[in-house]
């Protein structure tokens, strides 16, 4: 299902915009939509890469707690 959005731009980013996606000649809706998946996959990539290093930390905790009731 397609949703309809109303988007607010200043006039910068609106240049740049325009500038851009003509030059790819895309239609304004394609260019956004696209941007706005772009950005939401690399929002997950670095959620995850977060989430990674959290539990990374988490096994390195614990991997030194049972080394040290080993060796104690």
């Amino acid at each position: 299902m397609v949703k309809a959005l109303s988007l607010k731009l200043d006039e910068p980013t609106y240049q740049e915009t325009e500038k851009i996606r003509k030059r790819l000649k895309l239609p304004r809706n394609t260019y956004i939509r696209k941007a706005i998946s772009h950005y939401n996959a690399l929002y997950s990539r670095k959620r995850l890469e977060q989430e990674y290093r959290q539990a990374s930390r988490r096994s390195v905790s614990r991997t030194w707690s049972i080394c040290a009731r080993l060796n104690s």
